[in-house]
């Protein structure tokens, strides 16, 4: 709050992490195409449907941008607050312990142990990003406080079942792959019911879900002609180059450059730290018993899946820190649990945790810190949104655009752009996108030039050469190199060296010469 007091709507951008502006685009669009669309005239289905749709119905009632950023914000903010109290609520009910309580979540062990590499990621006010996350986090909060409200003995009772599996399908629509807690509770629940009540149980538990989803996918199919959502088919793929980055991470010979410590470094510990934690802590429950924390089994096998399935199925380079939301929560919930079994005093605690209370105070300044005097090029380009319209129109008449950024420049301008990165397309757009023939389809839109504000930018002496852009597109460029370019030129149209936006033209020889 202070944050926004001093730098008012720029506060929410820096708080924003670039995939926001997917949601906000397509909440953007939807009320103009009165359905789900990157670009106002093809329907898509690439994000996680809770959280989009609560933009969509909210932003078809606020029509002012400012008042729509601010609320996307500050329901953020309420979110992962209300999420947080839940969660020290129930730390505090199981522990009896306000210092463990506070310290879990403010700022959280994880963050602690790794600031240096992590920071801003992992912190509790990054979660307050204006996707999915903050709407996971206030579910998860609640989820784990009526855990923490259940006896041990009542756990298989039929009512509580039906509320675990009405919270474990919210969580799941919030964030799809979240949907693995739902597999690890069903998991934990059908080894510990008795073998008269596992059919029953089972049912219970995955009744509610199962119906929802099979819902959400016809839903899906019926307006966008996917079952799966877009963005997800763009990024799963079998491989192991994740594990061949990990092991990259440990000899430093093999890192040619920052990028790889700037990017790669902070996925390989949110990606394993949780995994082991969550290891250590199902192979340690047998050491000690205490049964009113048995849910927190099935927490960590949620985290042992979670992370295999990122490990092997999703592309490194698209996690984003987001995506370890909940593993963070979780072991930073299971290091609290390890640190209260070695039964400090309560002096100890006391003393341990107002060390780390000045600490978080010192992350929650540095944290506003570090945004209150950068610019912010999202900002700068939403800010400047206006001018930048009116510079287009006197360089280009095109009928759209391809965006290579994450939806920030279709939700400032007032022109159809096609999702350059694959995430927010149609199906047509799918099926060419596959087939490397993208621009092709694009141009048979009417689209006639690309642009980006950060994923666009060749060495500066290129900027004087469209010679050299075209190589540049076609050689370095990454987001086209799956992309079919031998009969593409690119001539460079704009350039707004403030916010770093680039408008690229692209001609088809062949078709030119018809």
């Amino acid at each position: 709050m202070r944050n926004y007091k001093q730098n008012n709507i720029k506060a929410a951008f820096d708080y924003f992490a670039a995939d926001a502006f997917y949601y906000l685009n397509v909440a953007d669009k939807y009320q103009k195409a009165g359905f789900s669309s990157f670009d106002g005239n093809h329907p898509t289905n690439g994000f996680h449907p809770l959280w989009q749709n609560i933009l969509n119905v909210t932003f078809s009632q606020i029509e002012d941008p400012i008042a729509r950023i601010n609320f996307v914000f500050f329901l953020s903010v309420f979110l992962v607050t209300s999420g947080f109290i839940f969660i020290a609520l129930a730390i505090f009910k199981l522990y009896d312990s306000l210092a463990f309580s506070i310290t879990t979540i403010i700022p959280g062990f994880l963050f602690v142990f790794f600031s240096f590499i992590l920071f801003p990621y992992g912190s509790p006010w990054s979660f307050m990003n204006g996707m999915e996350t903050p709407l996971s986090v206030f579910i998860f909060g609640f989820l784990f406080f009526f855990l923490s409200s259940i006896k041990s003995s009542d756990f298989l009772k039929q009512k509580n079942l039906i509320i675990l599996s009405l919270l474990l399908a919210f969580l799941g629509f919030a964030r799809l792959d979240d949907f693995f807690l739902l597999l690890a509770f069903a998991i934990f629940i059908l080894i510990n019911s008795e073998q008269k009540d596992r059919l029953k149980n089972s049912f219970l538990i995955l009744t509610i879900p199962a119906i929802s989803i099979v819902v959400y996918l016809i839903n899906n199919k019926s307006y966008s002609d996917f079952f799966l959502p877009v963005s997800g088919l763009m990024k799963s793929n079998f491989s192991f180059d994740n594990l061949i980055y990990t092991f990259s991470s440990f000899f430093s010979i093999w890192i040619k450059d920052n990028f790889f410590g700037e990017h790669a470094v902070w996925r390989i510990i949110l990606l394993y730290f949780p995994l082991f934690v969550a290891i250590i802590f199902l192979l340690k429950t047998r050491f000690y018993d205490n049964r009113n924390l048995n849910f927190l089994v099935p927490l960590s096998i949620y985290v042992l899946i979670k992370a295999i399935y990122n490990l092997f199925f999703v592309n490194f380079w698209d996690q984003g820190h987001w995506y370890f939301a909940l593993s963070i929560l979780i072991t930073n919930i299971l290091i609290m649990d390890f640190v209260n079994n070695i039964q400090p005093e309560k002096k100890t605690q006391i003393i341990f945790s107002s060390i780390l209370l000045i600490v978080s105070f010192v992350f929650a300044n540095s944290y506003m810190e570090k945004y209150r005097f950068k610019e912010n090029v999202y900002y700068e380009f939403w800010k400047n949104r206006d001018a930048i319209e009116n510079q287009i129109a006197n360089v280009y008449d095109g009928k759209g655009i391809i965006e290579f950024d994450d939806g920030i420049i279709s939700f400032s301008l007032n022109l159809p752009a096609l999702s350059g990165t694959g995430l927010n397309l149609d199906s047509e757009a799918f099926e060419y996108y596959k087939k490397g023939e993208l621009l092709d389809l694009a141009y048979r839109r009417g689209y006639r030039a690309m642009t980006s504000l950060v994923y666009i930018n060749p060495p500066e002496y290129y900027i004087n050469s469209n010679e050299l852009i075209t190589k540049w597109i076609k050689d370095s460029f990454p987001a086209l190199k799956k992309q079919k370019l031998d009969d593409w030129s690119f001539e460079l149209k704009l350039h707004n060296k403030e916010t770093n936006f680039y408008l690229i033209a692209f001609n088809n020889k062949f078709q030119n010469s018809q």
